[in-house]
């Protein structure tokens, strides 16, 4: 229901008007009862996630990163700090590691490649080749899970 003020003016604001008004630690605080109230940050601020991303990665990365930074987010908006009242910069950081964490496993993956001496992109018209090479690659990844599963205990 609007209230009409002086000269015709609405006194009361639209609810778009009002989440554009609205601090995103307002709408995090709101989101910790009513989850819905989160997409109020996620509108405000996922096209500036994903041009950060888009400029590191391909457009569809970003948009998978961009998406999951949004969902790491809301699983993890207890932890936020509502004195602050915008969310960006906490979002860049939840996007900056996602990011980093991303390109890690592919170098991972390219220097396991790399060791094996298989290029991911060759096709060979020989079908044992490919055979031989993918029973390369399960091995090696196979040690390396096993490394890894040995490495943590």
């Amino acid at each position: 229901m609007d209230v009409v003020g002086v000269a015709g003016t609405s006194a009361v604001a639209s609810d778009k008007e009002f989440s554009m008004r609205e601090t995103d630690a307002a709408a995090i605080r709101a989101s910790l009862a009513d989850g819905e109230a989160f997409f109020r940050v996620a509108e405000r601020h996922f096209e500036e996630i994903s041009r950060y991303l888009r400029r590191r990665v391909s457009r569809e990365i970003a948009d998978e990163l961009a998406a999951d930074v949004f969902t790491t987010a809301f699983a993890r908006r207890t932890s936020y700090d509502l004195g602050r009242d915008s969310a960006l910069p906490w979002l860049y950081g939840i996007a900056s590691n996602m990011l980093r964490n991303r390109l890690r496993h592919e170098l991972r993956e390219l220097e396991m490649l790399a060791r094996v001496a298989v290029d991911p992109l060759a096709q060979s018209a020989d079908p044992l080749d490919l055979s031989r090479a993918r029973s390369h690659i399960r091995a090696s990844l196979e040690m390396r899970v096993e490394a890894e599963e040995a490495f943590r205990g």
